[in-house]
């Protein structure tokens, strides 16, 4: 490890940076293709299962990618760890989005989320 901190600090700024960029250019990009193929009410429909959709998937991405680049080496139990927690997670918010899908009808007062939701 001859590299200083500084440098390692600057470099990961940099990417985190333009990931955000690309994301926000990819988000912007889906947007407008969607306004422009779908009618308004269509629109807004899946602007609002998006906003749930998304809502959980801040909490499905909790970390384990993250916790697992900490570490210098990693032993192959910690690997498959990593990867049956991710799966279990994924499966669990799938099943708690599914079957909370119904409430979206009292959050946006439309019954056609649901659907959505569900798909």
């Amino acid at each position: 490890m001859s590299e200083s901190l500084a440098p390692q600090i600057i470099r990961g700024i940099k990417w985190s940076y333009l990931s955000t960029i690309i994301n926000s250019a990819v988000q912007l990009i889906y947007t407008a293709l969607m306004a422009r193929l779908l009618f308004p009410s269509d629109f807004g429909l899946m602007a609002m299962a998006n906003a749930i959709v998304r809502f959980g998937l801040y909490f499905s991405q909790i970390g384990i990618g993250p916790a697992l680049i900490q570490k210098k080496e990693l032993s192959q139990n910690e690997i498959q760890t990593g990867y049956t927690v991710s799966i279990f997670l994924g499966i669990s918010f799938f099943c708690v989005f599914y079957f909370s899908a119904p409430l979206s009808e009292f959050i946006f007062h439309s019954e056609k989320v649901e659907n959505i939701i569900q798909i």
